[in-house]
């Protein structure tokens, strides 16, 4: 599962949202094809998603908040492993 595609639809049944990954799954918060966590947000992200982000975490965030909190969610998650790309740990 791709984090990033997560906050795509308005739909809290949303394969790819946290609280509905089956524990033998594999997340990462983004691809070799996608941008960095907060390049996504920052760049690529309407306002639409990022009020889903927001409304999933219960709080706002700043650019640079962005990367923390979904490695947050993906570290969290209920999937049997997580794989954090270097480049959104940095």
């Amino acid at each position: 599962k791709v984090l990033l595609f997560a906050f795509a639809a308005d739909d809290p049944r949303h394969p790819y949202l946290p609280h509905n990954y089956e524990r033998d799954c594999l997340v990462y918060t983004g691809t070799h094809d996608t941008n960095t966590l907060r390049g996504w947000f920052e760049e690529e992200a309407g306002e639409a998603e990022k009020e889903r982000l927001f409304r999933y975490l219960g709080r706002t965030l700043e650019g640079h908040q962005v990367p923390r909190e979904l490695c947050r969610l993906a570290l969290l998650s209920t999937a049997a492993r997580c794989v954090l790309p270097m480049q959104d740990l940095l």
